[in-house]
This record gives structure tokens, sequence and C-alpha cells, in this order.
């Protein structure tokens, strides 16, 4: 925690949760605690705000936060904020990444390490518990760190797969950190930071579970992994929330393959259909990985295998390596056709075109253009809305 910490807070709890602004933020401004002095007017100007955010930001007091920093010390947990180098590097890559991470335990634990969420159903059969603790218990005992969302079923089977291994595994809570929320043992909790794991959430002291804070949380649990197994998940499982989130993230989605048609595993042959990788053993995953370059650094997240399919996900073909030399000049021809073009304002044309040049980071695109830095914010959500451009770690940007 530092002191830049309450102002991250005060932007989570004015923004709320799941919101592709926080990164916007994070990117344009390397200071939050300048983003906060801007004000009312400036922070109009910026043109991606609505008029409840302006409102939110407006009237959240500062003391609310500090009130949430205080509550953290009581139950003896920290604040990890996007802007600190123990944030999760996958989980910062997605498009909605939590402002605030509220930890116990060793959020360490997954750095440089392969990250394997195991999911599934609450109402899991024998079938399901079984293959839930073996998989993560062998990708555990391969020093690879299983995370999962602490509900019964599933989610407890893997965690515990992984404790028995004495593997570290990550719990990704939709709760406050304060709530009695935790797997089918009380004393799991316990036993994951024991063994070196963490329990994480974005939700504040006092936030108590609801319906709508489980879909939410399910971004972070596919968002801090390489891959994402399901086990076992019905037609409305909340698992088949995770693993289309994992699709849209470029993570892997691997599902396990049932010995018969049940209910528990009626969303496991949807996912089979659509194209997802079809595993029967921890094993068949390590060794998915083992030839991979996992992610060290911005660069190499970029190149690495990782970033790409190892499958056909939905039928989907496109090319998911973006170090081709030519990839940029394809996307300049393709995008020069694109109708939406022509319906662009003077400041979004000259934004594009410089994009259109290669890879450009937000500051240099302000250089180029000559275009001050809060219309060029505005202008880049514009684009990236319309699918015309998209935005890279770093505060990098390419069009697509």
């Amino acid at each position: 925690m530092n002191e830049k910490s309450v102002y991250w807070v005060w932007l989570q709890q004015a923004l709320k949760y799941n919101n592709l602004k926080i990164k916007y933020i994070m990117n344009f401004y390397e200071d939050i605690e300048k983003f906060y002095a801007l004000g009312e007017n400036e922070w109009r100007l910026l043109g991606i705000f609505t008029n409840k955010d302006i409102e939110n930001l407006k009237n959240l007091s500062m003391e609310k936060a500090k009130i949430i920093l205080s509550n953290c010390k009581q139950i003896g947990c920290e604040i990890v904020t996007i802007e600190d180098k123990r944030f999760p590097y996958l989980l910062k890559q997605i498009e909605d990444p939590p402002a605030v991470l509220y930890v116990k335990g060793d959020i360490s634990c997954m750095d440089g390490k392969l990250v394997v969420a195991v999911v599934g159903t609450r109402k899991a059969s024998n079938y399901g518990f079984e293959m839930a603790d073996k998989i993560s218990k062998s990708l555990a005992e391969n020093d690879a760190v299983v995370v999962s969302g602490g509900a019964l079923g599933i989610d407890s089977a893997a965690h515990e797969g992984a404790v028995a291994a004495n593997g570290k595994t990550v719990c990704v809570l939709g709760c406050g950190l304060d709530f009695a929320y935790l797997a089918s043992k009380n004393n799991m909790k316990y036993e994951i930071i024991k063994k070196g794991g963490a329990i994480i959430t974005e939700y504040s002291p006092g936030t108590p579970a609801r319906s709508w804070t489980f879909p939410a949380r399910n971004r972070i649990i596919s968002g801090l992994s390489h891959g994402v197994v399901v086990v076992e998940a019905g037609r409305k499982s909340g698992s088949l929330i995770t693993a289309n989130l994992a699709n849209e993230q470029n993570r892997d989605v691997f599902v396990v393959a049932s010995p018969a048609k049940s209910e528990e595993s009626s969303g496991n042959l949807s996912l089979i259909n659509d194209g997802a990788q079809v595993i029967r053993s921890g094993d068949d995953i390590l060794k998915e990985y083992s030839s991979r370059s996992l992610a060290g650094n911005e660069s190499d997240f970029l190149c690495s295998a990782v970033s790409k399919k190892s499958y056909e996900f939905k039928k989907d073909n496109s090319d998911q390596n973006v170090c081709k030399e030519d990839t940029f000049q394809k996307k300049k021809e393709v995008a020069e056709t694109d109708s939406r073009i022509k319906d662009l304002n003077e400041d979004e044309r000259k934004i594009y075109e410089a994009v259109s040049e290669g890879v450009m980071q937000s500051d240099s695109i302000v250089e180029k253009t000559g275009i001050p830095s809060y219309k060029v914010l505005g202008a880049l959500t514009t684009l990236e809305l319309w699918g015309l451009i998209k935005s890279l770690p770093g505060k990098y940007y390419e069009i697509i």
C-alpha cells in the first residue's frame, strides 16, 4: 500500500467495477493524483465520461476511500493498485482490469508461473469432483498455480486439490474479504495462505456477495490465467461465462471430456462444439504449455506463443500473431476501405492516420498530431469503441 492507493480506491468506488475507463485513465495519466486534481470541467472535456460518471467523480468524498483503507488495516488485507509492480501482469492486459485488488496472502505467487483457472458447476457429480481434484493436484505438483472462485463444487475441489499437493492456489472472491465465503471448508482460506497462495477480490471490505458480483468476478479469474479449464458445467453455469471471457481475452479454453451425457456436463458439450480443446488430465494441459514461452514482460507477452490460440474457437480463423512484419501494412490497406473512416472528424482522422503508420504510444500521438492530450484521449476512446483501433500494453495503440 502506498500514498497513491487512496486515489485508486476513490476512482474504483466512483466508477464502480468492470469499467473500461479505468484502463484509459491508467494508460493516459502516469500520475493518478493529476487526474484527481483535474476537476469537473476537465473531466468533461475528456469526452469519455457520462453525466452519471461525472457526478460520481465529483461527489464521492475522498474520506470514503480513506475509511476503506482503514478497514483494510483492521482486517489485515493489502491494497494492490493497478500501477503497483505486484499487480498481476496478465490481469493488467485485459480490457477492463480492476483499479484495485484487496489481497490476503502472497499475490506474487503467480509471477513467472504457469497460471491455470479450474472452474465448474457448484452441483458437481462425483466424476466432476474427482477430475477437478486430480487436475489441480497435477498442475500444483508441476509448479503451476491454480486459480478458482472459492464456490462449492468444482471450485472447492480445485483449491483443495492444489493445497493437498502442497501447491499454490489463488481464490478470487465475489465479495469483500471480510465475508465468510470461501470453499466448502471453513479453514480453506488459512490453508491457501499457508501454502503460499492468495485470496483476492476487487470488492472493498463490507461488500456482500450479490448476483451481479460473480459474473464481474469471472473476468478476473480468466484474466489472471494463461488458460481456463472447465471441468463440469451445466447449460446455465457461470463457468460458461468464464470460458467466453477467456476467449475474449485471448486465453486458452480447455474442457474436460465427460464419460456420459448429464445435466451437469451439458455446457461441456457446447464448449466442445465451439472448438474448445478437450483434455482428460492435468498432463494434457502441461504438455500444451511445455513448448511455449510464457510472458515475462510486455514485449514477450505480445510475441509469445501464449498470445496465440492453439485451437479454433467459435470458428475464428483470424491471425492472432501481432508480431508479423507485414501486419500493419495489411491492416492499413483493409482499414482504408472501411466506410466508418469517412465519418471521422478532423482530430479523429489525424489520430487514425498517425496510428496507421504503425504501433504508436499515446504521448507520441500528441506530439505527432499537435492535438491536446485530453482531445487525443477522447478520440482514441471513440476510435476504439468503433473498432478501428485497439490499445496495447504500455499506452500503445494500433489499428485493427
